[in-house]
């Protein structure tokens, strides 16, 4: 047998190890794999981070990075600055809008009793860097390099909790109070409100 067939055919041509990528192993509860399915993915972690992103907001939402809508919960962004921007509609009057956090996530999945580590979150705070407007014209607000200064802050509101019995939203709250995630809200009604936050990843962490 020829030196090239024996180098085809080794098994170690299909081993899942490699010194510069790193692979992720997806349950179907992560992508749409079918029941018990698995997906594998190969990431190089010298480009970027996946991001977890835990939101319970009032109304319906749109969520934005840098401009672009989210599919996923999990997208991976590239080290640097970022802005994550939000458009609600249908918001219930005289409530709160949301929590929102974001963890970084070097590893698929998360150990659901582990102690939060801050610097690998952030989390919506009543710091008056949360700014809105109501409905603004046009795309630009959602880009990092939009002016936002005559944005108001959001301010400090309770969330009101959800009933047992809507399952997905009392879990989403619940990790969302354990992790330390404030409640924002505008004393304004509106039908849109549109809000901007900026962060950065690095290799260490979120903030």
């Amino acid at each position: 047998m020829c030196a090239r067939q024996l180098r085809v055919n080794e098994v170690s041509r299909f081993s899942k190890q490699s010194a510069r990528l790193v692979l992720e192993e997806h349950s179907h509860c992560e992508v749409p794999a079918g029941c018990g399915g698995v997906v594998l993915r190969w990431r190089n972690p010298a480009l970027g981070m996946p991001v977890v992103l835990w939101l319970f907001a009032n109304g319906d939402q749109q969520v934005f990075i840098d401009g672009m809508e989210l599919a996923s919960g999990r997208p991976i962004l590239a080290y640097g600055e970022h802005v994550l921007a939000l458009r609600l509609t249908n918001v219930p009057r005289k409530q709160g809008l949301l929590m929102f956090a974001a963890q970084r996530s070097p590893h698929p999945g998360f150990v659901a009793d582990a102690v939060p580590d801050p610097s690998q979150f952030f989390v919506s705070r009543d710091d008056g860097t949360w700014k809105y407007a109501v409905a603004p014209e046009g795309d630009a607000w959602r880009q990092a390099d939009f002016d936002d200064s005559l944005w108001q802050p959001l301010a400090g509101m309770s969330i009101a909790e959800p009933a047992k019995k809507e399952y997905a939203k009392k879990y989403c709250y619940d990790k969302l109070l354990t992790i330390g995630a404030g409640g924002l809200g505008s004393p304004l009604e509106a039908p849109v409100i549109c809000i901007r936050k900026k962060f950065t990843l690095t290799t260490e962490g979120i903030h």
